[in-house]
This record gives structure tokens, sequence and C-alpha cells, in this order.
């Protein structure tokens, strides 16, 4: 039971998952278009003088219990074979369940993805595909196992808010491999209930760069474990490895590798932040057993390393091994700031670490 796609003659999408509930949305481009839209899309796509072909009209429930693969097949169908620009309507708030599909192009009109939602899936598979410009998210994969993720684009504005790339959250076993983003947020955003995930080969930038969190946010309690990002290069991000929680929340973030990283003018090259919005309430968050290895490049600030841990749960096992960090341009020495913080460094390490491990 997989989901599968294939997109132009040349260029080749492939989605598959069990069982899996799926939100998309598109922009309104010239362009057969796979979206969940609501009224006011509706009414730019007649602005447009788009064709909409609604899933709910060729059969669909979307409540979560029924069969709807056929519905989006001959949706698709419907709406590949249109010459001009078109829509397939996915409507708001609705769960699709589908068995095997395959949706094959080459299409009459070109398509392009703005963003993507993956529910309560297993065995998802993603490849080659690119997201353009989506208002929030552009990928989601929440309450997931045994993801594998490869070769996507993802592109917004560097001034465009919240608009993350790969947002993981409730996952397990999640591989994401040889990836492109640029977004005005975080590259990928990585949340509570995050086990086992790799990140190989991924560009960055612009963008928040990698982050894992924000976790605990209203007092609440977040896990996420054993987790390696590893061969990533980013460009003028506000971040390089990030690790941020709230005060007051509850939980751990463990096991956690950041190697093989080039990063070129990035404002906080290596940073963990438990002091993410004020509060009067430490956060109460162990973060620990995180390597920092193989890191090079320049910061935007002089501040490239940055370990604010809680006051009440102080970080342990924090490893520097192997970090050259300068500042851009020859703007003097770059420097380390640590609090409650237990570190050791390995190797050469510069800037040099904090005067003390506290």
């Amino acid at each position: 039971m997989a989901f599968n796609v294939l997109l132009f003659s040349a260029y080749v999408v492939v989605i598959s998952f069990f069982l899996c509930s799926v939100d998309a949305k598109v922009n309104l481009m010239n362009a057969s278009s796979l979206t969940n839209g609501d009224d006011s899309l509706r009414g730019r796509s007649l602005e447009s003088k788009k064709i909409v072909f609604d899933v709910r009209k060729h059969g669909a429930y979307g409540d979560g219990q029924h069969d709807d693969t056929k519905a989006l097949t001959n949706a698709w169908a419907a709406a590949c074979s249109y010459s001009q620009p078109s829509i397939v309507l996915i409507p708001k708030g609705k769960r699709y369940l589908t068995k095997h599909i395959t949706l094959s192009g080459p299409c009459k009109s070109s398509i392009t993805l703005m963003a993507l939602t993956f529910y309560s899936c297993s065995n998802l598979k993603m490849e080659n595909l690119k997201l353009v410009n989506s208002q929030q998210i552009h990928m989601s994969v929440e309450d997931c196992r045994d993801v594998r993720i490869s070769g996507l684009t993802i592109t917004a504005p560097g001034t465009s808010p919240n608009t993350d790339g790969i947002h993981i959250t409730r996952s397990k076993n999640v591989q994401v491999t040889g990836c492109t983003i640029k977004t005005g947020d975080d590259c990928m955003s990585i949340e509570d209930g995050t086990e086992n995930l790799h990140v190989k080969n991924m560009v960055c930038g612009p963008g928040h760069g990698i982050s894992i969190g924000s976790l605990g946010d209203h007092n609440s309690e977040a896990h996420v474990n054993n987790v390696t990002i590893d061969t990533v290069r980013l460009y003028g991000t506000t971040n390089g490895a990030r690790i941020k929680t709230w005060q007051g929340g509850r939980g751990y973030a463990k096991n956690i590798v950041f190697q093989n990283m080039i990063m070129e003018n990035v404002w906080n090259p290596i940073i963990i932040d438990q002091n993410y919005c004020d509060s009067a309430t430490p956060c109460k968050k162990q973060v620990s057993n995180v390597v920092f290895k193989n890191i090079r490049g320049t910061s935007a600030s002089k501040e490239a390393i940055r370990l604010d841990c809680s006051r009440n749960v102080p970080c342990q096992g924090i490893t520097l091994k192997d970090v050259k960090l300068t500042v851009k341009g020859g703007g003097g020495d770059a420097k380390s700031t640590c609090r409650n913080a237990k570190w050791k460094k390995s190797g050469t390490v510069i800037p040099q670490p904090c005067a003390s491990s506290k």
C-alpha cells in the first residue's frame, strides 16, 4: 500500500507511504496543481481562470476511514490531461487514506508544489521533489516512522517568516539526504518525539540553519533522541547547528551529533540556547551527549560558539572536536561563551572553549 508520484518525462518524483493521510498545497501559477485549499484558493483560481478538479466530486470521502485512492487518481488524471492551468483541490482539514497510487506524468501543464504534510505514515519515501514559496512550513512529517527523504529542493525568500523547509516531529527512523533548502526560517526543524534521525549532504541558506527545537513551550514535556546531522553546508544563515528549548519545559535532548559542517557568514555557528524566550521559570529539559565535530567556516558575529544552558539542569557531555570558526572578513578573533555547561574538547578548537566548564 504505497503512494507514488511521477512527474514530467525527464524529471521523476516518488512519494510512497502506507496508510497515510496527506495534505498538499500548491501555488496558483500556470500549472496543474495538487492543493489543500479553501474558499480563498478557489476564488483566486477562478480569477486566474484555472479549472478546479475537486477530489470530492470524484468520490473522495476525506473521513480518514474510507479508501480515497480511486477518487484522488481520477482527479489527478483529469487535471493532468487538461491543457490549461488547473488545480487538484484536496479540501482543507480532511484526512485521505490511500492504498497504492501512481500519479504519473508528463502532464499537459507543469506542476509546482507549495507544501506537503504527512500524518501517521509508515514506509514513507520522497525523492526529487520541488516545493516553492509555502506560506508556512514546506514539508511536515508528523507521527511517522521509517521515512526516506532525498533530493528535495525547497525555495522561499529569505525574508519570509515561518517558512521552515523540513519539519520533523513525533517520528522515528527518518533519513534525509541530498536536499537543498533556501527559506526564511529553519532549513530543518526537529521537534518533540523525534528519534533515530539521520541527515546527510544538505545545503542550507538563506534561513535559520539546522535547529533541534524549539522544545518545551508552554511548560510542556518534549523528547529528542539519537540525531545525526552530517555533511552540511550553510550560507548566510542566522544559525548553524542549534539546539533551542523554552524555560519551564521538561524532558531531554540527547545523543546528538553535528559533524562535517562548513559554514559561511553564519551569525551563530554553534549554539545551545535553553533560554529561548524570557521566563522566570528555569528550563528542566536535559541536554546531554552532544558532539560538535569537524565544523569549519566563518561567523558573521564575534560569538561563534554559545552554550547557554539551563541553571536548573545544566548541559552534560558536550564535546567540541576539530572546530575552526573565524570572524568573517577578519573582524577580530571569534569568541565563545558558556553558561551552565559541562563540556570537553578534542583536537584543535577555535575559538578556544570557554574559560571554565561550569
